[in-house]
């Protein structure tokens, strides 16, 4: 969790509503515990049920986003995942910024498993006049209650159309069977005994948007932060191979995945630097002393047999150096030098890669692989303090099933080495 002062700042959108005049908008500045929020905020709610053509952008950088739901049962407090999926908490924001939650019911309450709201019309249909792509994290899995989804625009094919513009679900027990089909984009923190109680046609009386957690009176335990033995532990042989046995997006007529153990394992700073090409080690070394980089830890898993007919890649690789902060990583991301890293290794930005829900720019060289011409890719992310290197080494060509690197980067390479490091990554959320 940031613990951030409150500035007293105010952010005024214009919001151009189909069939409605332009709406000016600021931020609540309330203040107290959950609860005590609501008693203010609901006197003062407004209904917004509008159309729009898309989400504004509405967060700032390096802001800890939260939200209270504010329902007749009491509030339920909730942390958002701004740094896991930020297009759809931006969304999220943007509709309780513009009023558009309050007043609307949870139209479904399903005993067990969870509650629906966010429909402006009260039915399993209604929305803000567009849908979102569906945003996965591999870190994240229904694995526990409390835990905030976006509903899927069709259930019997959750892949293929993506998510609702504004309906969400809150799970009261774990629920792994929709695991990577829907959008997780927050957990209750405060609240789940309201959540239980909630009924079909409840009213959900307002959401507040809270940029700043300090703002809030709760009792909040801080989070313990992985140590460079737990990551090492997460991406461990033994680990890697379990999260391969259940992991179900790799069918069992994939070849054996195997470990490459001279790139796989711990590495401290000079190790780190002893990887650049020796004309980017002095921009390196500067690099890596201007934001506190403390070690990195690596895991590979290569196509041992060469079998490329039921995979088309032959080597998944995935790097997470911890840098001094958050703050410090997200500074490390932003500055540039990982570009001129990369092409001082030889890679150059991939030419029309289609490279949706990746933060970063895909970049690509040729190589020989499994005596095949072969394309390495590689791309950046940060997950909390750690800057993630994601790496592929793939057949080029056509077929069925050569796909570009960037979708083996944000597919396969993601949610096999971040399904293992569910716990480390979560606990950087906060």
């Amino acid at each position: 969790m940031r613990r951030l002062k409150y500035v007293g700042w105010v952010i005024v959108l214009v919001l151009a509503a189909c069939n409605s005049q332009a709406v000016v908008l600021t931020p609540p500045s309330y203040s107290g515990t959950p609860q005590e929020i609501c008693q203010q905020a609901v006197p003062e709610a407004t209904q917004n049920h509008s159309t729009f053509d898309s989400p504004q952008p509405v967060l700032e950088e390096g802001r800890d986003y939260r939200a209270i739901l504010c329902t007749e049962y009491g509030a339920v407090y909730v942390d958002l995942f701004e740094d896991a999926v930020p297009d759809v908490v931006n969304n999220f924001a943007f509709l309780a910024l513009s009023s558009f939650y309050n007043g609307t019911v949870f139209y479904r309450a399903i005993p067990n498993y969870r509650v629906e709201g966010g429909s402006p019309d009260g039915t399993p249909q209604g929305g803000p006049g567009y849908n979102l792509p569906l945003h996965v994290a591999g870190f994240l899995a229904f694995d526990r209650p409390g835990q905030l989804g976006m509903i899927s625009t069709n259930p019997n094919d959750p892949l293929g159309e993506g998510s609702s513009g504004s309906r969400f679900f809150i799970t009261t027990k774990p629920a792994p069977q929709i695991n990577y089909t829907r959008t997780l984009f927050g957990e209750v923190l405060d609240g789940l005994e309201v959540v239980e109680q909630i009924k079909q046609s409840d009213i959900l009386q307002a959401v507040v948007l809270i940029d700043d957690p300090a703002r809030v009176v709760f009792d909040e335990e801080p989070p313990i932060l992985p140590t460079m033995a737990d990551v090492a532990d997460a991406l461990s042989a033994e680990s890697l191979s379990a999260t391969l046995e259940r992991f179900g997006y790799i069918p069992p007529t994939v070849p054996p995945l195997t470990i490459v153990e001279n790139i796989s394992g711990v590495f401290d700073t000079a190790e780190v630097l002893a990887t650049a090409p020796e004309s980017a080690q002095a921009g390196y070394t500067a690099f890596l002393e201007r934001y506190g980089h403390q070690y990195r830890v690596s895991a590979a898993l290569e196509n041992q047999t060469c079998d490329l007919s039921g995979i088309t890649f032959m080597e998944l690789r995935y790097s997470l150096d911890a840098f001094a902060s958050r703050e410090q990583a997200t500074a490390a991301l932003m500055d540039g030098f990982l570009t001129d890293l990369a092409q001082a290794r030889g890679f150059a930005i991939a030419e029309e890669e289609d490279d949706a829900n990746l933060s970063q720019p895909v970049y690509t060289q040729s190589t020989r692989a499994c005596d095949t011409n072969a394309v390495h890719g590689i791309t950046y992310w940060q997950r909390g303090r750690f800057i993630v290197t994601a790496e592929v080494i793939s057949q080029t060509g056509s077929g069925n099933n050569i796909q570009t690197p960037a979708f083996w980067l944000r597919g396969i390479v993601q949610f096999v080495f971040e399904n293992a490091l569910s716990d480390v990554l979560r606990a950087e959320l906060r």
